[in-house]
């Protein structure tokens, strides 16, 4: 990955010690920016074969990170080949071409590659809950990015055959199909889905549940005599479903149901949020609820609503899907689901190193619950 900051190679030395800017839009931890970026000052010939690295305090001040940060990076690139020597004695570069990572110790996780450009925190989340439980043990991290939306299968069903470690970690990807994973079953590489399950390749599975919520805020809505229900939702229906089965169910008890006309698609941005809530205004529907499948789509939806000049909840409540986002960008604070990306992530990779013990416990889809978690007042009292 390339620093923001770098617009070429040649950049003279190192050793200048200009600051290099961690991205916090590329959503994978700090040591592996710092162990690619320090790939990248080898591969360019800034460091040379035979020459030291910088110290470890001067990597720290360089990259603006814990000296556990850059440990870290220096003992993948070390294992990896590329680096030799000690703390204290010299580190420097050994070879100009990595040794293959020992797929004994990898485990490798599928990345949809355009998460970067949504700028979500959710999926920092869960690989942040993912190298927590990974950090004490033998193994690393490996990345897999794939983009089955512009990919043709043959290109996603190739990279995926090459994957190599012992076992593979599977978010939610959009596009990608059952098919392009056979080669992991063949292989009987062990499997851990998060979100979206193909039970034909691995039964082992870790979900989110908002059903539940989704039921309760929607019952007390329309208890409180209120009935139109909207919903923003994403180009992809995983959180839909479960979105529809919830308030459905809710609605069900009182003779209604979801109307199509009240359900706007859209994308995981707050420009989506935006452009969904002004289509239903333009269409002439006036919710008393708005469901937002993301919190970002919530506060995109919340500018709209009271642009146009109505309030919030006495008019129209509106509830997103999340509780990720570390600002918010209006003093009123969204109500939200809140999901527990981090500990997906956690509970994923716990259940793959039980796998790989051979004793991963009897397994069915395990789904984590979600809470409601009110905010200022977004959501009328009561709820």
């Amino acid at each position: 990955m390339r620093n923001k900051n770098q617009n070429s190679n040649d950049l003279g030395p190192v050793n200048a010690m200009e600051p290099v800017a961690l991205d916090p839009l590329l959503r994978i931890p700090k040591y592996l920016q710092v162990k690619q970026t320090m790939c990248q000052w080898i591969s360019s010939g800034r460091i040379k074969v035979g020459e030291s690295i910088p110290s470890l305090h001067q990597l720290c001040r360089i990259f603006n990170v814990s000296d556990t940060t850059c440990k870290k990076a220096i003992a993948e690139l070390a294992y990896e080949g590329l680096l030799k020597g000690a703390w204290g004695k010299g580190v420097y570069v050994s070879a100009s071409e990595k040794k293959p990572s020992d797929p004994g110790r990898s485990v490798n996780l599928l990345v949809w590659n355009h998460m970067d450009t949504l700028q979500h925190p959710a999926f920092s989340s869960f690989v942040s809950g993912l190298v927590n439980r990974l950090s004490p043990t033998q193994y690393q991290l490996v990345f897999t990015v794939l983009n089955p939306m512009t990919m043709t299968k043959e290109e996603v069903r190739e990279k995926i055959s090459n994957i190599s470690g012992r076992g593979v970690i599977i978010p939610f990807i959009p596009g990608l199909r059952e098919e392009s994973l056979r080669s992991l079953a063949e292989k009987k590489t062990p499997v851990v889905f998060v979100t979206k399950h193909f039970a034909d390749i691995s039964p082992y599975f870790i979900g989110w549940d908002i059903r539940g919520a989704i039921y309760t805020v929607v019952k007390e809505t329309v208890a409180g005599g209120k009935k139109r229900i909207a919903v923003l939702g994403s180009p992809w229906d995983d959180i839909y479903g479960q979105i529809y089965a919830g308030a459905n169910t809710a609605l069900t008890a009182y003779g209604l149901h979801l109307d199509a006309a009240m359900i706007k698609r859209c994308s995981y941005s707050l420009q989506g949020g935006r452009a969904g809530m002004a289509g239903l205004f333009d269409s002439g529907f006036v919710p008393d609820l708005v469901i937002a499948d993301d919190e970002y789509v919530g506060y995109g939806a919340l500018a709209v609503i009271r642009e146009r000049g109505l309030k919030v909840p006495e008019q129209i409540q509106v509830i997103g899907i999340g509780g990720f986002a570390p600002e918010v960008p209006y003093d009123q604070k969204l109500s939200v689901i809140q999901v527990p990306f981090r500990q997906m992530g956690e509970e994923a990779l716990a259940l793959l190193l039980r796998i790989f013990e051979g004793n991963p416990g009897v397994q069915s889809d395990k789904m984590l619950s979600c809470r409601i978690m009110h905010r200022d007042t977004t959501l009328a009292s009561g709820q």
